[in-house]
């Protein structure tokens, strides 16, 4: 059977350019690929092009689905193709490109694009968190607190100009009227209260933190920090060793554990992969595991 690759482009990605598509096209077709494009138009569409593709209502097969855009649209596609044995590769076209990072890409096109080609398919795991909005996996991270509240007031014509910086500019403004949220979270039996939680699939964050070292998307294991203290002080603290690049788990008020499972109750905003997910209005509890070998990547 021909080999056949699908790109499902988010236009509005910070660093799209037509000519990177271009580029991505000849490449692929030069190893033997048809190629066709899918553009979206709105939230949504990549996920549901992505689902037609996995379930084969789709108008062809594919022997390949790139998700051509940032982190938000790599999510989408990768909730689309979940627990299908259709691959996924990534086009990094967005601000920060997280999994493209953690693939050792860096977000450059033409080296993305060769390593699907001359990569083969291996199954990652991905997390999943369970709320009483919606069940919804991510590949990378899941922030539960200050920093889904800072995606939540993102400004996002900014962001499309400047990229990742539009994200401090959020958590500053945030900064100023932030009041500590309650979060209860149990670990592998273990009881712990934070202001916020990151929980990660990968080493990096927002683009070239590593602030998970010990993280791999391959294994089926989770990643958590749990951030302690109260008011700004301790948030402004961790903030800063964030953005300095300490390891997390040297500074004050900050537990990094293993898991496979957590439970939280909060009534806070919650992001993952960088982009919103919802509010919990009401204290509710959120179920937070990890998913072996539900996604395949071809790298």
């Amino acid at each position: 059977m021909r080999l056949s690759a699908l790109l499902i482009i988010n236009p509005i990605s910070t660093s799209f350019k037509a000519s990177k598509i271009e580029t991505a096209r000849a490449m692929l077709q030069a190893a033997g690929y048809d190629v066709d494009l899918y553009w979206t138009q709105q939230n949504g569409d990549a996920q549901n092009r992505a689902k037609e593709v996995a379930d084969k209502t789709a108008d062809k097969a594919y022997s390949i689905v790139f998700a051509c855009g940032g982190d938000g649209t790599v999510n989408e596609v990768a909730n689309g193709l979940a627990f299908s044995s259709v691959p996924m590769a990534i086009l990094p076209i967005g601000g920060s490109n997280v999994l493209s990072r953690e693939l050792g890409s860096r977000g450059v096109v033409r080296r993305a694009i060769a390593s699907a080609i001359d990569g083969r398919p291996r199954n990652v795991s991905l997390g999943r968190i369970r709320t009483p909005l919606e069940t919804r996996y991510f590949t990378t991270m899941a922030g539960i607190g200050f920093d889904a509240l800072t995606v939540y007031n993102l400004n996002k014509p900014l962001k499309r100009v400047i990229g990742v910086p539009a994200y401090v500019v959020s958590g500053i403004m945030c900064l100023l009227g932030y009041r500590t949220e309650d979060i209860t979270l149990r670990i592998d039996g273990r009881e712990f209260n934070a202001y916020s939680t990151i929980v990660s699939k990968a080493s990096r964050y927002g683009g070239e933190f590593r602030i998970a070292p010990e993280a791999d998307i391959t294994r089926a294991e989770l990643y958590v920090h749990v951030f302690q203290g109260r008011g700004r002080g301790a948030l402004l603290r961790h903030t800063a060793g964030i953005i300095g690049g300490q390891s997390l788990k040297s500074l004050n008020g900050i537990v990094g554990l293993r898991c496979n499972s957590i439970r939280l109750t909060a009534q806070s905003h919650i992001q993952m992969d960088g982009d919103y997910f919802g509010r919990c209005t009401t204290s509710a509890d959120i179920e937070i595991d990890v998913c072996k070998d539900a996604l395949t990547l071809q790298f």
